[in-house]
């Protein structure tokens, strides 16, 4: 962890974690394709590394990425784990009136296992595009309207449960 200039920062991660009775997630093939836990002991080894930039007072920009390497101890895989996840942003502030975002965020393919069926079905990686902006009222009010999945994607996050293709939501902030 630390600075290469004042406007950025940055931070490395490695590291070996173990967890006793790790909950897994697999397809149980009944009449609603429910989706079922199941428990494992689980050791990851990973790698973690984030930046992030300021380019004057109004500029941001970052991106963050997480290597692991899943073993489960009774399991052929750590279901529905990824082995990579990444973001990449980058915000600007104009006139401390009006501030914009746009990302990227995505991860690799996963496994599922069905219940008492198929084990190593494969699901796709995904990136999914994102962009937000707000408009500050006030200092305690906000208006914001945000944009998901804006190159219209198909993909899953859990096996057999197709995500929200592009998604335009907004709201009113307010803090107290």
């Amino acid at each position: 962890k630390g600075s290469i200039t004042d406007n950025s920062q940055f931070n490395l991660e490695f590291g070996n974690s173990t967890l006793a009775n790790m909950q897994l997630v697999i397809t149980n093939i009944d009449s609603i394709r429910s989706l079922q836990v199941i428990y494992d002991d689980v050791n990851n080894l990973y790698f973690m590394a984030d930046a992030r930039f300021s380019i004057g007072e109004r500029l941001r920009v970052g991106a963050t990425t997480r290597v692991n390497n899943y073993t489960a101890k009774n399991e052929l895989q750590a279901w529905h784990l990824p082995n990579l996840t990444y973001a990449i942003s980058a915000q600007y502030n104009l006139n401390r009136k009006f501030v914009f975002q746009v990302g990227v965020d995505g991860m690799s393919r996963r496994y599922n296992k069905v219940l008492d069926g198929p084990t190593n079905l494969e699901m796709k990686g995904f990136a999914d595009l994102n962009c937000r902006v707000d408009y500050i009222l006030k200092d305690m009010v906000r208006f914001w309207i945000q944009g998901n999945n804006l190159a219209n994607m198909k993909y899953q996050t859990w096996y057999g449960y197709n995500n929200y293709r592009l998604t335009i939501i907004g709201g009113l902030a307010a803090s107290f």
